[in-house]
């Protein structure tokens, strides 16, 4: 069973996981460890930029911008915005379409993938 799980793990774009977490304003980088080299915002950033034009098939214009205010908590990436909302994500990311339309929309569009319709289902 262990062996199974694992090769599914290893078939699903754990990358998409990371990033939810990262665009999750109570967790952000909280949750990783400080030591490992490439997990930074730098690095997400290159992701979000990458995983965008994918499915878009456009390149970002100000995504990286937004990505930016949204890693210094500027208004309404700040939790008490996040907290007004009751906590709900896609509350969050639906009001931040007005400063941040880009990344608001790949968070959006990341928030909505069902775990269940993968690549590895």
């Amino acid at each position: 069973m262990i062996t199974r799980l694992e090769n599914r793990w290893n078939q699903w774009e754990q990358l998409l996981l990371l990033l939810s977490l990262v665009l999750q304003p109570q967790y952000r980088l909280s949750l990783f460890n400080d030591n490992i080299l490439n997990l930074s915002y730098t690095h997400f950033g290159q992701w979000i930029n990458y995983y965008y034009q994918v499915w878009f098939g456009v390149i970002p214009q100000h995504i990286l911008r937004e990505y930016l205010s949204y890693q210094r908590k500027v208004y309404p990436f700040d939790m008490q915005t996040f907290n007004q909302l009751g906590g709900d994500i896609i509350d969050f990311w639906d009001l931040a379409k007005g400063q941040a339309l880009e990344l608001s929309h790949f968070a959006l569009h990341l928030y909505g993938i069902c775990v269940n319709s993968t690549s590895v289902e």
